[in-house]
């Protein structure tokens, strides 16, 4: 059966609009000042998948590579500035955006088997990748040559779809919410990586759980979660808030949010209208959304 044709753009016609559907990813590249997005985009005519790489050129999505040289992320983004790369996981490699092409990095010594999460430790100069897997959640280091397994008893086991990121204010890695498995129970738990231990919080107010995005806006100096739910909610450090904006995004399929620290926003990606029906774009700043 033949594929759809590319979903068009409603806000600029002649252009496409990147996907969502699995494989997608969306990061950012410090060292050009863009956000970049992986995704398996549909042909324009027929046949198989391809894989693209974009960036958001501070109004559209502009295809970059499209075809083989483009990853399948298994999990969310993350700029080294160690290796000055934007880092994906594809299976058990990195594989690192250098301007130009996708380059494969070290592979992760055995197999990920669960869900990876990718975040810069800035306090520790180091990659952090956690594989939250049904097992027994593991922690590898990358330090720009190869990972190494850090040693930590208790970890957040098989967390999908969480949000994951870097807070420099108490200079550890957060984890919140997700699920069990796709579409099955909500987790509402909030975890931080201190570079040594994973510890379990137990903040006085908290999210309802469930699926997440999470990034430091940097402008704010705020910790910000957006929840399946549509609700926005800031951390503290300790606690979290939740923060009154609209309008504000529904809560989409593969979402993505980053720092765009060139526009002094956040930025949201994510899809809209289904799997493999486009996606919308959105950035927040100063406590209100804007879509794009």
């Amino acid at each position: 059966m033949p594929k759809p044709a590319p979903t068009a753009s409603a806000a600029a016609p002649g252009r496409v609009t990147p996907d969502a559907s699995a494989g997608s990813a969306v990061g950012y590249f410090a060292a050009g000042g863009y956000p970049i997005l992986v995704n398996q985009q549909h042909p324009a005519v027929g046949g198989s998948y391809v894989f693209t790489t974009w960036k958001w050129d501070g109004t559209h999505w502009v295809k970059l590579l499209e075809g083989t040289g483009s990853p399948y992320a298994a999990g969310n983004m993350a700029y080294d500035p160690a290796v000055g790369m934007t880092i994906v996981m594809t299976g058990s490699t990195a594989r690192g955006w250098n301007g130009s092409s996708w380059i494969d990095l070290a592979r992760v010594p055995g197999a990920i088997t669960g869900q990876p999460y990718l975040a810069f430790d800035a306090a520790r100069n180091q990659l952090v990748l956690l594989d939250s897997n049904p097992t027994g959640a593991v922690t590898w280091t990358f330090d720009g040559r190869s990972w190494k397994q850090a040693a930590s008893s208790a970890a957040p086991a098989q967390h999908y779809g969480a949000g994951f990121a870097y807070d420099p204010r108490i200079r550890a890695i957060v984890l919140v919410g997700g699920r069990p498995s796709m579409g099955s129970g909500a987790f509402n738990d909030t975890w931080t990586w201190d570079g040594t231990a994973w510890q379990q919080q137990h903040p006085a107010a908290a999210p309802s759980g469930g699926y997440g995005t999470m990034a430091f806006d940097s402008a704010t100096q705020q910790m910000v979660l957006l929840e399946e739910n549509g609700t926005t909610w800031t951390w503290s450090g300790s606690t979290w808030t939740p923060l009154a904006s609209t309008p504000r995004p529904s809560y989409g399929s593969y979402s993505g949010m980053i720092d765009d620290s060139v526009h002094h926003d956040l930025f949201l990606w994510e899809g809209v209208g289904g799997y493999e029906s486009g996606s919308q774009t959105w950035t927040y700043a100063n406590g209100t959304w804007t879509r794009r």
